[in-house]
Protein backbone atom coordinates (compact mmCIF):
# COMPACT_ATOMS: atom_id res chain seq x y z
CA UNK A 1 0.00 0.00 0.00
CA UNK A 2 1.52 3.30 -1.11
CA UNK A 3 -0.55 5.44 1.23
CA UNK A 4 1.85 8.40 1.22
CA UNK A 5 1.52 8.90 -2.55
CA UNK A 6 -2.23 8.27 -2.40
CA UNK A 7 -2.72 10.88 0.32
CA UNK A 8 -0.79 13.49 -1.65
CA UNK A 9 -2.70 12.79 -4.86
CA UNK A 10 -6.16 12.63 -3.27
CA UNK A 11 -5.74 15.77 -1.16
CA UNK A 12 -4.53 17.64 -4.23
CA UNK A 13 -7.56 16.48 -6.23
CA UNK A 14 -10.04 17.31 -3.45
CA UNK A 15 -8.44 20.71 -2.87
CA UNK A 16 -8.76 21.74 -6.51
CA UNK A 17 -11.85 19.91 -7.77
CA UNK A 18 -14.46 19.93 -5.00
CA UNK A 19 -17.32 22.37 -5.57
CA UNK A 20 -16.99 25.76 -3.89
CA UNK A 21 -20.53 25.20 -2.59
CA UNK A 22 -19.23 22.54 -0.20
CA UNK A 23 -18.76 24.50 3.00
CA UNK A 24 -18.71 21.39 5.21
CA UNK A 25 -17.47 18.57 2.97
CA UNK A 26 -14.26 20.38 2.07
CA UNK A 27 -10.82 18.81 1.87
CA UNK A 28 -10.24 19.83 5.50
CA UNK A 29 -13.06 17.53 6.57
CA UNK A 30 -11.43 14.52 4.91
CA UNK A 31 -8.08 15.41 6.51
CA UNK A 32 -9.78 15.61 9.93
CA UNK A 33 -11.48 12.24 9.44
CA UNK A 34 -8.10 10.64 8.64
CA UNK A 35 -6.66 12.14 11.83
CA UNK A 36 -9.66 11.22 13.97
CA UNK A 37 -9.78 7.67 12.59
CA UNK A 38 -6.16 7.28 13.62
CA UNK A 39 -6.90 8.62 17.11
CA UNK A 40 -9.86 6.30 17.64
CA UNK A 41 -8.13 3.36 15.96
CA UNK A 42 -5.11 3.59 18.27
CA UNK A 43 -7.38 3.86 21.32
CA UNK A 44 -9.34 0.81 20.13
CA UNK A 45 -6.12 -1.18 19.72
CA UNK A 46 -6.08 -1.80 15.97
CA UNK A 47 -2.83 -2.78 14.24
CA UNK A 48 -0.63 -0.46 12.17
CA UNK A 49 -1.87 -2.28 9.07
CA UNK A 50 -5.49 -1.66 10.04
CA UNK A 51 -4.67 2.00 10.73
CA UNK A 52 -3.52 2.33 7.11
CA UNK A 53 -6.83 0.86 5.93
CA UNK A 54 -8.69 3.31 8.18
CA UNK A 55 -6.67 6.27 6.96
CA UNK A 56 -7.31 5.26 3.36
CA UNK A 57 -11.06 5.00 3.97
CA UNK A 58 -11.05 8.36 5.75
CA UNK A 59 -9.19 9.97 2.88
CA UNK A 60 -11.63 8.63 0.26
CA UNK A 61 -14.89 8.47 2.22
CA UNK A 62 -16.26 11.70 0.72
CA UNK A 63 -14.54 11.48 -2.67
CA UNK A 64 -17.99 10.93 -4.20
CA UNK A 65 -18.57 14.66 -3.63
CA UNK A 66 -16.28 15.20 -6.61
CA UNK A 67 -19.27 14.08 -8.69
CA UNK A 68 -22.40 14.72 -6.62
CA UNK A 69 -23.50 16.11 -3.24
CA UNK A 70 -26.20 13.43 -2.96
CA UNK A 71 -25.69 9.81 -1.85
CA UNK A 72 -21.99 10.17 -2.51
CA UNK A 73 -20.87 7.04 -0.61
CA UNK A 74 -21.54 4.51 -3.41
CA UNK A 75 -19.63 6.76 -5.80
CA UNK A 76 -16.78 7.10 -3.30
CA UNK A 77 -16.70 3.32 -3.00
CA UNK A 78 -16.43 3.01 -6.79
CA UNK A 79 -13.68 5.64 -6.90
CA UNK A 80 -11.73 3.62 -4.31
CA UNK A 81 -12.13 0.44 -6.36
CA UNK A 82 -10.95 2.24 -9.47
CA UNK A 83 -7.87 4.05 -8.16
CA UNK A 84 -6.50 1.92 -5.31
CA UNK A 85 -4.97 -0.79 -7.53
CA UNK A 86 -2.64 1.95 -8.86
CA UNK A 87 -1.36 2.40 -5.30
CA UNK A 88 -0.60 -1.30 -4.69
CA UNK A 89 -3.74 -2.11 -2.67
CA UNK A 90 -4.90 -5.72 -2.95
CA UNK A 91 -8.47 -6.69 -3.92
CA UNK A 92 -9.13 -7.76 -0.31
CA UNK A 93 -7.87 -4.43 1.07
CA UNK A 94 -9.96 -2.52 -1.46
CA UNK A 95 -13.09 -4.45 -0.47
CA UNK A 96 -12.53 -3.66 3.23
CA UNK A 97 -12.01 0.04 2.42
CA UNK A 98 -15.03 0.12 0.12
CA UNK A 99 -17.27 -1.29 2.85
CA UNK A 100 -15.96 1.28 5.33
CA UNK A 101 -16.84 4.09 2.94
CA UNK A 102 -20.35 2.69 2.44
CA UNK A 103 -20.82 2.37 6.23
CA UNK A 104 -20.53 6.16 6.65
CA UNK A 105 -23.80 6.81 4.78
CA UNK A 106 -26.47 8.29 7.05
CA UNK A 107 -27.92 6.44 8.91
CA UNK A 108 -24.57 4.83 9.58
CA UNK A 109 -24.50 1.03 9.51
CA UNK A 110 -21.23 -0.31 10.85
CA UNK A 111 -20.79 -4.08 10.96
CA UNK A 112 -17.23 -4.47 12.31
CA UNK A 113 -14.67 -2.55 14.34
CA UNK A 114 -13.03 -0.75 11.42
CA UNK A 115 -16.42 0.39 10.11
CA UNK A 116 -17.39 1.54 13.60
CA UNK A 117 -14.18 3.56 13.89
CA UNK A 118 -14.56 5.31 10.53
CA UNK A 119 -18.20 6.14 11.30
CA UNK A 120 -17.27 7.70 14.64
CA UNK A 121 -14.36 9.57 13.04
CA UNK A 122 -16.69 11.00 10.40
CA UNK A 123 -18.90 12.56 13.10
CA UNK A 124 -16.16 13.33 15.64
CA UNK A 125 -16.92 17.05 15.34
CA UNK A 126 -20.24 16.53 17.18
CA UNK A 127 -18.30 16.35 20.43
CA UNK A 128 -15.92 19.22 19.80
CA UNK A 129 -16.19 22.82 21.02
CA UNK A 130 -16.55 24.09 17.44
CA UNK A 131 -19.48 21.76 16.61
CA UNK A 132 -21.72 24.77 15.92
CA UNK A 133 -19.29 26.14 13.32
CA UNK A 134 -19.27 22.80 11.47
CA UNK A 135 -23.06 22.56 11.73
CA UNK A 136 -23.48 26.08 10.37
CA UNK A 137 -21.19 25.19 7.45
CA UNK A 138 -23.35 22.13 6.78
CA UNK A 139 -26.47 24.30 6.80
CA UNK A 140 -24.95 26.66 4.21
CA UNK A 141 -23.87 23.71 2.08
CA UNK A 142 -27.29 22.10 2.19
CA UNK A 143 -28.97 25.36 1.28
CA UNK A 144 -26.62 25.84 -1.70
CA UNK A 145 -26.61 22.28 -3.03
CA UNK A 146 -30.16 21.11 -2.41
CA UNK A 147 -32.16 24.34 -2.21
CA UNK A 148 -33.18 23.45 1.37
CA UNK A 149 -33.98 26.63 3.25
CA UNK A 150 -34.23 26.52 7.03
CA UNK A 151 -35.46 29.03 9.54
CA UNK A 152 -33.28 29.08 12.63
CA UNK A 153 -35.87 27.03 14.51
CA UNK A 154 -36.19 24.51 11.67
CA UNK A 155 -32.41 24.10 11.59
CA UNK A 156 -32.28 23.45 15.33
CA UNK A 157 -35.08 20.88 15.05
CA UNK A 158 -33.34 19.24 12.07
CA UNK A 159 -30.13 18.90 14.08
CA UNK A 160 -31.88 17.65 17.22
CA UNK A 161 -33.70 14.96 15.25
CA UNK A 162 -30.38 13.76 13.83
CA UNK A 163 -28.48 14.01 17.12
CA UNK A 164 -31.14 12.15 19.10
CA UNK A 165 -31.18 9.30 16.57
CA UNK A 166 -27.39 9.09 16.35
CA UNK A 167 -25.28 6.82 18.59
CA UNK A 168 -21.51 6.44 18.68
CA UNK A 169 -20.21 2.92 18.08
CA UNK A 170 -16.81 2.70 19.79
CA UNK A 171 -15.92 2.73 23.48
CA UNK A 172 -13.52 5.62 22.82
CA UNK A 173 -16.22 7.76 21.20
CA UNK A 174 -18.78 6.99 23.90
CA UNK A 175 -16.29 8.01 26.57
CA UNK A 176 -14.51 10.95 24.93
CA UNK A 177 -16.80 12.39 22.23
CA UNK A 178 -20.35 11.72 23.48
CA UNK A 179 -20.06 14.10 26.49
CA UNK A 180 -19.26 17.00 24.14
CA UNK A 181 -22.13 15.98 21.90
CA UNK A 182 -24.46 16.05 24.93
CA UNK A 183 -23.32 19.61 25.67
CA UNK A 184 -24.03 20.60 22.08
CA UNK A 185 -27.53 19.10 22.31
CA UNK A 186 -28.12 21.17 25.46
CA UNK A 187 -26.90 24.30 23.67
CA UNK A 188 -29.36 23.65 20.85
CA UNK A 189 -32.22 23.06 23.29
CA UNK A 190 -31.37 26.33 25.06
CA UNK A 191 -31.30 28.19 21.72
CA UNK A 192 -34.64 26.65 20.78
CA UNK A 193 -36.18 27.81 24.06
CA UNK A 194 -34.97 31.37 23.46
CA UNK A 195 -36.36 31.46 19.91
CA UNK A 196 -39.71 30.02 21.00
CA UNK A 197 -39.99 32.58 23.79
CA UNK A 198 -39.65 35.53 21.42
Amino acid sequence: MDYIRLEKDVIEKLRHELSRELYYHRVEHSIRVVRDAETIGKAEGVSEYELLLLQTAGLLHDSGFLQTPFQNEPIGSEIAKKILPDYAYTPKEIEIISKMILATAIPQQAKNLLEKIICDADLYYLGEKDAKIHADNLRIEMELTSACKFTDLEWIDFQLKFLNAHKFFTDYARKHIAPGKAKYVKTLLDEKQVIESL
